[in-house]
């Protein structure tokens, strides 16, 4: 009953030192289930193992202290994950020291069982003393009031001060009674016996720290290989992408090599073709130059003939002109003569009358001549138009067939210089999907060597890992065998040793 009033890091460490694993057991389950409410069933250890329990009894404590759960891990390296992050918050949040903390291989690996129920059994009991949380025992009350943490704003450093030296002074206190208790509950048989297990427990300690040691250097070693390795490979790796990148160097200026060749073959065809269309186009304009003179020079003697005969024609005009005004003006003076001799024979009013006649029709006959003129000069005219109208519409007849047979030609042209054209693209586009198809062949060829390389060396890395996950897992056995082999004859010594002291003590008796 003395022992159940005792503070729950006294009842651990008395628990511990007498090897009561299984009360250990029982107490951390019942303060899980009064805790989270969880039934962690009789393995602890395998409850345990993945972290996930954990985390949820820091952040259950202090809410947030653990933001990254990996829940119901399979893969060893995420369980690991969880037990360091549950460390991480029990040393700077809940500010326990290194020495009450367990390393996460005693648990993942089982190596030191005792040492983590330890840690447990300290946690539950700051969470008691901190936070007012549950506790796998009933035990005292504490002689003194905590400050209130969730009213502050923040934790200072006086307030963690204060904190550990109250956590101090009580852990001096519960020392103090549980010397006093074991004092008063030992007798001198009893202290020579936990002289004896101390020796033992230092003497198992030493050989911990040995084996540790041990297990350090070699892991060290196996570190130093394995990085001696990477950096083969990655100088192999470098010699490779060094000789990658000079084929790829090559590979790139021998195409642009090909492609400048095939650039100054198409301009060269190019230039030449242009040449050829400039020597045509003039040979053209040299014809259409002297079709032009031509024309020109018969138009131009066409018209010297129309408009000598035009001036012939006027000249024939002009004399009949004359000829016919010569005799009209004949006539009239006949006629004027006979006029005068008959008016002699008339009276005056008569001739005046004459007179008046002769007037009258002088100026018909100079209209009649007048309007004979015009008719003439008109009926002329029209012909010369009507003549004009029909060279005009002969020399655009003309011109319309220079033109058809202008556009016939050039048409001509222009077929022959599209299926030139049609010809030369259709050449060009074989020779680039002929360049092309080498280009892909060559570019696939690389890239399955390049896939056949990056997959035999994969396979090979994964060949070396395996290998060496195996030779690693083989020795963690063989370590484990080793450590079985060791416990079981340190049971048996202890058995052993205990036996004898019994026959001892009988023999006393």
């Amino acid at each position: 009953m003395a022992d159940r009033k005792l503070s729950i890091y006294g009842a651990s460490r008395a628990a511990l030192q007498k090897s009561q694993k299984e009360e250990a057991e029982k107490l951390i389950r019942e303060w899980i289930k009064d805790l989270l409410g969880l039934d962690v069933g009789l393995d602890v250890h395998e409850a345990l193992e993945d972290g996930v329990v954990l985390c949820s009894i820091v952040n259950t404590l202090v809410p947030g202290a653990v933001p990254k759960v990996n829940p119901a891990p399979k893969l060893a390296f995420k369980k690991m994950e969880n037990v360091n992050n549950f460390l991480k918050a029990c040393e700077k949040i809940l500010w326990m020291p290194p020495t009450h903390l367990f390393d996460s291989r005693d648990l993942t690996e089982g190596k030191n069982l005792p040492k983590v129920y330890t840690c447990l059994l300290n946690v539950a009991d700051i969470g008691r003393k901190k936070y007012g949380k549950a506790t796998p025992t009933n035990s005292v009350r504490l002689p003194f009031q905590l400050p209130n943490w969730r009213d502050s704003k923040r934790l200072t450093v006086h307030n963690v001060q204060k904190l550990h030296e109250m956590l101090q002074e009580e852990e001096k206190k519960q020392k103090q009674e549980e010397i006093m208790a074991k004092f008063v509950r030992t007798a001198s048989a009893r202290t020579e016996k936990r002289k004896g297990r101390e020796e033992e427990i230092s003497e198992m300690k030493r050989k911990e720290q040995e084996a540790e040691e041990a297990e350090r250097k070699e892991r060290e070693e196996m570190e130093r290989v394995r990085m001696e390795r990477w950096l083969k490979e990655k100088e192999e790796y470098e010699r490779q992408e060094k000789e990658r990148e000079m084929r790829e160097k090559e590979e790139q200026e021998r195409k642009e090599r090909e492609e400048k060749e095939l650039q100054e073959k198409r301009e060269k065809i190019a230039e030449e073709e242009r040449s050829k269309e400039e020597q045509e186009r003039k040979e053209r304009e040299e014809r259409e130059r002297e079709e032009r003179e031509q024309a020109e020079k018969l138009e131009r003697e066409r018209l010297i003939k129309e408009r000598e005969e035009r001036e012939e024609r006027e000249r024939i005009f002009r004399e009949e002109a004359e000829r016919l005004e010569k005799e009209e003006q004949e006539m009239l003076e006949l006629e004027e003569r006979e006029e005068r001799e008959r008016l002699l024979k008339e009276e005056a009013e008569r001739s005046e009358r004459e007179n008046q006649e002769r007037n009258e029709r002088e100026r018909v006959l100079e209209e009649q001549a007048k309007k004979e003129a015009e008719d003439q000069e008109l009926a002329e005219k029209e012909r010369t138009e009507r003549e004009a109208e029909r060279e005009r519409e002969e020399i655009e007849r003309r011109r319309r067939e220079d033109e058809r047979m202008e556009r016939e030609e050039e048409l001509k042209l222009e077929i022959e210089r599209q299926r030139l054209e049609d010809e030369r693209q259709e050449k060009a586009r074989r020779e680039k999907e002929e360049i092309e198809r080498v280009e892909k062949e060559q570019r696939e060829k690389r890239e399955r060597e390049e896939n056949e390389r990056v997959e035999k060396e994969q396979q090979e890395k994964e060949k070396r890992e395996r290998e060496e996950s195996e030779r690693v897992e083989k020795e963690r056995r063989e370590r484990e065998e080793k450590e079985r082999r060791e416990r079981e004859e340190r049971e048996k010594k202890e058995k052993d040793e205990k036996e004898r002291r019994e026959r001892e003590e009988r023999e006393k008796k």
